[in-house]
């Protein structure tokens, strides 16, 4: 039991990850003028280490 819950929290953080590097994705593609440019992603208390 102690394993499955491991995974399940393993797999929730995995999901928060994924959603964050999508967003990152979003922002660089959605310009009005069709050009890709970078902008500030604002980053969860985890990804300031």
């Amino acid at each position: 039991m102690k394993l499955f819950e491991e995974g399940v929290q393993l797999s929730r953080e995995c999901q928060k990850q994924l959603a964050e590097a999508e967003a990152r994705v979003e922002i660089l593609l959605k310009k009005a003028d069709g050009k890709l440019a970078a902008e500030a992603f604002e980053a969860g208390e985890e990804d300031k280490r």
